[in-house]
C-alpha cells in the first residue's frame, strides 16, 4: 500500500456523520512519532510499512474511543490477527494500542464504580 493511499471506514455510526477517512501515510508518520516518543528505535524494532489497515482502524477508534466503540471481543479478534501475521512490527505496535486501551477501560470501570457508590449512598 502506497504511503499516499487512503481508504474508509464505517463504525456503524449516524447517517448523517461522515465516514472517517484514514490516510496510511498519515498514520504511519503518526506512529512514527509516537514510538519516538516512547525510546523505541524505529529502525531496529519497527518496519512501519508492516502495518496493515487493521492497524490503523484499531488505532484510529482510539484515538476517537468513545465507550462502546471497541469491544474487548473485537480487541482479542484484533491480536489474534496481530499474532497471526507473525510480524515483529505489528507486536509492537499491538502492545502500544493494548496500554492506551486498558487505561480507557480502566477509567470507565472506575467511573461505573463512582456512579454506584453514588447511587449507594443515595439510597441509605
Amino acid at each position: 500500500m502506497s504511503s499516499g493511499e487512503q481508504f474508509e471506514l464505517n463504525f456503524d455510526s449516524k447517517e448523517n456523520d461522515p465516514e472517517p477517512v484514514i490516510d496510511m501515510g498519515a498514520f504511519r508518520k503518526d506512529i512514527f512519532e509516537l514510538v519516538g516518543k516512547r525510546g523505541i528505535d524505529v529502525e531496529m524494532n519497527m518496519d512501519l510499512n508492516e502495518l496493515s489497515i487493521e492497524d490503523a482502524i484499531i488505532w484510529y477508534k482510539i484515538q476517537n474511543y468513545t465507550k462502546g466503540l471497541i469491544s474487548p471481543k473485537e480487541y482479542m479478534t484484533y491480536v489474534a490477527d496481530v499474532d497471526n501475521s507473525k510480524k515483529i512490527s505489528r507486536k509492537v505496535f499491538q502492545a502500544i494500542v493494548g496500554n492506551k486501551l486498558t487505561i480507557k477501560w480502566g477509567n470507565e470501570i472506575m467511573e461505573l464504580q463512582r456512579k454506584l457508590r453514588e447511587q449507594k449512598n443515595n439510597i441509605i
